[in-house]
């Protein structure tokens, strides 16, 4: 333990804390450290037994065992580049206040903080002075309102004291809750940073109402029942149903967000809840052991923090969804019950298959490439029967009609698709598969997709447009629009390496063809439906229309003159001219808009003074055809090319060596060279970027003003 203040020496033998850990590594090397930690020069004799100050660190476990710099994120940014966000460990070390921001995001968050704080209390002064002549009286209504106004904004309160029964809005109130997560990390603690229970339970009841067609992780009668019965002065004792209660706010938060119109206040607000939410959620589970002993509730936590991960482009939601895996491999989910003889309820049962055939889907139709976390031969598990949860009860099942809307039908039809994404990343594009795929695999799996899309419910189209359904039929309508865009993005995926090399090769046309019909697809159903309509508010169809806008602006970027482009250019323009109207765009939005724009000023016509570029034809392909290589991964997928940095720097050296003429050829070599490192750093999932060879050849064509691929494409021999 440190000496008293009084103890220590004054005078000039003393040193202040900034000259000792100015000086400490010169002192290291002097060997003098023991004498200057007892004090310093001649009168540190007496003082020579005092301990040295512990300091504690200030980076995560990882950073400081690799001596990487670390941001002081949670997780930092280092973890998450590395792909090890779950292992980013602060036991120990002083954390910043908000773990979910950096330095940077922090010192930001406070300055909004700090305008909101200025404004409650200019507000709660004007308020005070407007009562009784100024000055309230001591206990009336207004004084208290006033005292605790203040205190809530200075962050001073633990917990809400309001004489109704009820606390506040988190999203009033996040600051300083923020801070009790951080100074007292305690389930008692984080029950407090609950909303109200009657708040809670509506957010709730429209996750049940909305979302359990499409997201069944529980049983909606038995779910009803443990929420009614639940009561903040017991939840302590339960850190994962907390949990779970945390991450289904979470995820309203998020839905509350895509609100049309919401007012800038109102965004920040329920921004920053969601944080809070998110990071009250990993707390719980971290204090209740979660890969210690998991349950049921682990299991629907981590999914549900995935999903609302994913819709925000978050860097976490591949550790999430591996913890997933993981926690449900300890469960033992991936086994049939029957057959493992395990004696369960009815309704347990079939809560397992549904979490296993989400946990299924979520792996297998992943698109930021990394590999498969479930293979075939690890589980057994059957699917869920077809059947309403009123009729699942502790005696028994009784299934529905084959196509009733059951909260099981969406999952199972969209496990039929799973199957052929994990062909597509394990076999097709798998770095070191047994063997090499042929143009058989990619004509039988183009075809299987074919068979499935023409199973879904029939879209009808006006002009460019998928047309809505009526209103009340809204349910059916998102299934409709989320399979056809799970096949279409399956298409996308499995044709895209064609898109430039079946340009440039007859043979491959088809497969060009493919991906092309795919994109034009997802933009058609997006823009079927304006912003004023419900639909626009999901992530799915933006996600996926965002990229079939890149691929018809990349088809555009190469072929300019040809069949599709007159349609490419329809659909580019009015795809665009939505987003750029829209008041608030997300990150990924903004990034590929400008990818677009910067693909449009340089096309191929730029270079050929409007000359066609004739295709070659070698005749057909023969179906047993074997490629030469695995089919390239796109360039957010791919974890071995950082892509363009030496080109940025080549080219910046030529903009300062070469005049005006070199300096635009440099220029618009050094945007092109650079255009998809933003996508291939921060969005892994975007599936429609070029791979390297393609995107190296293209390039070329540009500057040169020759034609991609013209010695040949390279996964042909």
């Amino acid at each position: 333990m440190s000496a008293p203040a009084a103890d220590l020496p004054t005078g000039g033998g003393a040193s202040s804390p900034e000259s000792t850990t100015a000086s400490k590594g010169k002192r290291k090397a002097n060997g003098d450290d023991d004498e200057w930690a007892g004090g310093g020069g001649a009168e540190g004799g007496d003082a020579a037994s005092k301990k040295r100050r512990n300091r504690k660190p200030v980076t995560c476990a990882q950073c400081r065992r690799r001596k990487l710099k670390c941001d002081r994120g949670y997780p930092c940014g280092a973890c998450r580049d590395r792909q090890e966000g779950h292992l980013c460990e602060w036991e120990g070390a002083i954390r910043l206040p908000q773990p979910h921001l950096t330095r940077d995001a922090e010192a930001q968050e406070l300055r909004v903080q700090l305008d909101r704080l200025e404004q409650l209390i200019g507000g709660i002064t004007g308020a005070a002075g407007a009562a009784a002549g100024g000055t309230p009286r001591e206990g009336g209504a207004l004084s208290g309102v006033a005292e605790e106004n203040a205190a809530e904004a200075l962050g001073l309160l633990a917990a809400n004291t309001s004489t109704d029964g009820e606390r506040k809005s988190v999203a009033v109130s996040a600051a300083h809750r923020a801070h009790i997560l951080a100074v007292a990390p305690t389930v008692q603690h984080l029950v407090q940073l609950l909303p109200p229970k009657r708040e809670l339970d509506a957010l709730i009841m429209h996750f049940l109402s909305s979302e359990l067609s499409f997201f069944p992780i529980v049983h909606e009668p038995s779910f009803r029942a443990r929420v009614h019965e639940a009561q903040y002065a017991t939840l302590a004792g339960q850190p994962m149903l907390l949990a779970l209660f945390f991450a289904i706010a979470t995820l309203e938060m998020g839905w509350q967000l895509t609100e049309v119109g919401i007012a800038k206040k109102a965004r920040t607000d329920k921004e920053l809840a969601a944080k809070r939410f998110f990071e009250s959620s990993m707390e719980a589970l971290r204090m209740g052991g979660y890969m210690e002993a998991p349950n049921l509730d682990v299991v629907r936590t981590l999914l549900t923090l995935h999903r609302y991960a994913e819709q925000q482009s978050d860097a976490r939601t591949s550790s999430l969804l591996s913890q997933a895996v993981l926690a449900a491999q300890l469960v033992g989910l991936n086994r049939e019950p029957s057959t493992a003889g395990v004696v369960l309820s009815h309704i347990e049962v079939e809560e397992r298959r549904r979490l296993w055939r989400i946990i299924i889907c979520l792996d297998w139709l992943d698109t930021s490439g990394r590999p498969c976390l479930v293979t075939h031969s690890q589980f057994d598990t059957r699917e869920p029967t077809n059947a309403f949860d009123a009729n699942i009860t502790d005696d028994g099942v009784l299934a529905s009609a084959q196509f009733d809307f059951t909260p099981s039908l969406y999952t199972v039809t969209l496990t039929q698709l799973a199957y052929v994404g994990h062909s597509i990343k394990e076999y097709i594009y798998a770095v070191k598969a047994p063997s090499l795929p042929t143009w058989k695999v990619i004509v039988d799996q183009n075809a299987t997709l074919a068979r499935l899309k023409a199973s879904l419910p029939v879209l009808k189209l006006d002009g460019d447009s998928v047309v809505p359904l009526e209103a009340k039929n809204f349910a059916t309508d998102r299934l409709r629009v989320f399979l056809h865009m799970a096949v279409l993005q399956l298409v996308v995926r499995l044709n895209r390496p064609f898109l430039s090399r079946g340009f440039a090769d007859q043979r491959l046309a088809e497969g060009r063809l493919a991906c092309i019909n795919a994109a034009h697809g997802l933009m058609s159903l997006w823009l079927g439906y304006p912003d004023s309509h419900a639909m626009s508010r999901f992530h799915v169809p933006l996600f996926h229309c965002l990229n079939g806008l890149v691929i018809a602006a990349l088809d555009l970027f190469q072929d300019p003159l040809g069949a599709h482009a007159d349609k490419h250019r329809r659909l580019v323009a009015r795809v665009s001219m939505r987003l750029e109207a829209r008041d608030h765009k997300s990150d990924l939005v903004v990034e590929v808009l400008g990818i677009v724009e910067a693909l449009q000023r340089h096309s191929l016509t730029s270079d050929l003074g409007g000359e066609h570029l004739p295709a070659f034809d070698y005749g057909p392909l023969s179906p047993s055809t074997v490629f030469s290589r695995s089919l390239p991964l796109a360039l957010t997928a791919d974890p071995f090319v950082p892509f363009a940095r030496a080109e940025r720097e080549r080219v910046a050296a030529s903009l300062a060596a070469g005049g005006d003429e070199a300096a635009s050829t440099a220029a618009a070599q050094g945007e092109l060279a650079g255009l998809w490192d933003a996508l291939a750093d921060e969005y892994g999932a975007v599936y429609a970027a070029p791979d390297a060879r393609e995107w190296g050849e293209l390039v070329r064509a540009q500057q040169s003003g020759g034609k991609p691929w013209e010695a040949g494409v390279d996964i042909l021999a």
